[in-house]
């Protein structure tokens, strides 16, 4: 049986003693991104970025929103022909 191979091979796995460089790998690797030179971002990268925030910001409230029309499709009050209730109940 399949589950029978997975077990045997996870026992298998579990019974394997893990390499000796394995051992405090992940201290190793956060001292290691620790230490490395961390990159700023170039500060023409930052004007440009603020620049075009400032002129979006400036163009959504200096460009009139125009009016949305929309009509209802069913009153209130008129019963909808495809309600849940009218479905149910059948033609009648």
């Amino acid at each position: 049986m399949i589950g029978s191979e997975i077990d045997n091979a996870l026992d298998c796995i579990r019974r394997v003693t893990p390499h000796p460089a394995l051992r405090n790998m992940e201290d190793r690797v956060l001292l290691t991104i620790a230490a490395g030179p961390s990159m700023p971002l170039a500060r023409r990268t930052v004007v440009t970025a603020m620049a075009m925030a400032a002129m979006l910001g400036f163009l959504s409230h200096a460009v009139p929103p125009t009016k949305a029309n929309a009509t209802s499709i069913a009153p209130i009050g008129a019963p909808a022909n495809l309600a849940p209730s009218s479905l149910l109940m059948g033609s009648r």
